[in-house]
C-alpha cells in the first residue's frame, strides 16, 4: 500500500482505492499506512513540518461514517509562500479550502486539558489555504474514510497568510472566503470546525499522543474546512486565489495553466 501510494505521487496518475485494490481495514491500519509513507517521503529527503485536520465538521464526519476527525501530515515541500504560485501540473485534481491555520510555540509531550491550557503553546495564528488532491479514482470506487487517512488526509500544497497574535483575533467568530478572480467561490463560518478551531486543534495534540506522536515548535496545523472544497473543473481552475478571514487577514496564491508557467 505504502508503494502504491508513493508511486501515484510520482506518476500522479490516480489509483484505485486501497480498500478496494486489496481488502478493507481500520482506522488504526490506515493510520500505520501513513506512518510508512511519511517514513519514505522522509528517506527521499522531506521533512513533516506539521499536520492538517480533515473531517473537522460533523456532517462530514457522518457522510464518510467516522465518529472523530482525522490528521495527515504536511511537509516542506508542500509549502507555498503567501502569494506564491502552483502548478496545475502538480496537482491530480485542484481543490482549494481557506482555514485557520496555527504555529505551535512550544511542544506539546503530554496531554492537553483544555483550550484554556492550550492557547499559551501556540505562536501564530493565520489565515491558510489547504490545497489538496484526490489521489484515488472515484470513478472506480469511492473511497473509505481509511483510504482518505492511509494517503495523509489528500495533502498536497498549503499555504499561510501572515502571522497573527492569538491573543488579538477571535478564531471562533471569523467567517472565511475563497475569491477566484474576484469572484466568491467558498464561505463558512470558524465555528464549523468542531464548535471552534481551538478544539480542532486540541483534538490534534491529544491525538497525537495517543498514537506515541508529539506536536513541535514551530509546526504547522490546519484546522479543518469550514465548508466543502471549491473543486472547479481543470481548464477553468487556474487564476488567482484570495482567502479573506476577516480579522484573521487573507492569504493568496496563483494557479498556474498546466504546464504553461503562466497564471
Amino acid at each position: 500500500m505504502v508503494a502504491d501510494l508513493v508511486s501515484v505521487r510520482i506518476t500522479r496518475q490516480p489509483i484505485p482505492p486501497l480498500t478496494h485494490m486489496y481488502c478493507p481495514f481500520s482506522l488504526d491500519e490506515a493510520y500505520r499506512v501513513q506512518d510508512g509513507l511519511t517514513r519514505m517521503i522522509v528517506e527521499a529527503g522531506d521533512e513533516v513540518v506539521g499536520y492538517k485536520i480533515a473531517f473537522a465538521g460533523g456532517a462530514s464526519r457522518a457522510a464518510w461514517g467516522i465518529d472523530e476527525p482525522a490528521y495527515g501530515r504536511l511537509f516542506r515541500s508542500q509549502a507555498v509562500p503567501d502569494g506564491g504560485t502552483i502548478d496545475l501540473a502538480n496537482c491530480i485534481t485542484f481543490d482549494i479550502e481557506v482555514e485557520v491555520a496555527f504555529v505551535m510555540d512550544k511542544p506539546i509531550d503530554r496531554p492537553v486539558g483544555d483550550v484554556e491550557h492550550l492557547k499559551p503553546l501556540v505562536r501564530s495564528v493565520h489565515a491558510g489555504f489547504d490545497v489538496p488532491t484526490r489521489r484515488f479514482d472515484f470513478g472506480v470506487a469511492r473511497p473509505k474514510a481509511a483510504d482518505i487517512i492511509a494517503d495523509g488526509a489528500a495533502a498536497n500544497r498549503f499555504v499561510l497568510g501572515p502571522a497573527m497574535d492569538p491573543a488579538r483575533v477571535d478564531v471562533d467568530r471569523l467567517t472565511l472566503a475563497v475569491r477566484h478572480d474576484g469572484r466568491e467561490v467558498y464561505r463558512g463560518g470558524s465555528a464549523n470546525v468542531m464548535g471552534s478551531p481551538w478544539r480542532s486543534l486540541l483534538w490534534l495534540a491529544n491525538s497525537l499522543l495517543r498514537r506515541g506522536r508529539a506536536l513541535r515548535a514551530g509546526d504547522v496545523v490546519l484546522a479543518g474546512a469550514v465548508d466543502e472544497a471549491y473543486s472547479p473543473a481543470r481548464p477553468q481552475a487556474a487564476g488567482t486565489y484570495v482567502g479573506d478571514c476577516g480579522a484573521l487577514g487573507r492569504v493568496t496564491c496563483k494557479l498556474l495553466k498546466e504546464g504553461s508557467g503562466e497564471p
